[in-house]
């Protein structure tokens, strides 16, 4: 007769753990240093003086405190150098820059809601490094078209309009996903 406390055989036990299995984890602060490292390179490529410096802060400001949207203020400041310095045509500098600063984006939206503390899974990162190199091969598609297409002169004006395009399908696009969300 066996009673309902005798041990079980070893073969037979089941080790039962309340800790899931991660794999390897990173710490939250790799990828906030990934920010400011990838912020202070986007940076150098359009900027000088007093402005790679303002780019600096703002780099510092990202990685050490994310919820200060110091990431976008950079990109913001990155856009307007571009524009500034005068787009001359498809160049390496400009692709670097497009895919920096969408990079950058993506990189600051996850951070948002990641501790300094926090350890991060890498596979986390792999659907939105995913999306951005989908997103990327057609922006950089598109920006090769616009650029061959519209001539150097007519840049910055073509550059408003598509700002001003983007924000109203911005615009269009995100009035539902807001009545859905209220």
């Amino acid at each position: 007769m066996t009673t309902l406390n005798a041990p079980r055989p070893a073969e037979n036990r089941v080790e039962l753990s309340m800790a899931p299995r991660l794999g390897p984890l990173l710490p939250a602060l790799v990828v906030r240093l990934a920010i400011a490292a990838l912020s202070l390179a986007v940076a150098a490529l359009e900027l000088r003086d007093f402005w790679l410096i303002l780019a600096a802060v703002f780099a510092l400001a990202a990685a050490v405190r994310p919820r200060v949207m110091a990431s976008w203020l950079l990109i913001g400041l990155v856009t307007l150098g571009t524009l500034w310095s005068g787009i001359v045509g498809y160049t390496l500098e400009f692709a670097l820059v497009l895919a920096g600063t969408h990079l950058l984006h993506v990189l600051a939206t996850l951070t948002l809601d990641m501790s300094a503390s926090a350890r991060v899974q890498p596979a986390v990162l792999v659907r939105p490094l995913l999306r951005f190199a989908g997103l990327q091969a057609a922006a950089q598609v598109l920006a090769i078209v616009v650029l061959l297409l519209v001539p150097a002169a007519r840049l910055p004006y073509a550059s408003v309009i598509a700002g001003v395009a983007l924000l109203a399908l911005a615009a269009v696009l995100a009035v539902p996903f807001l009545r859905r969300q209220g």
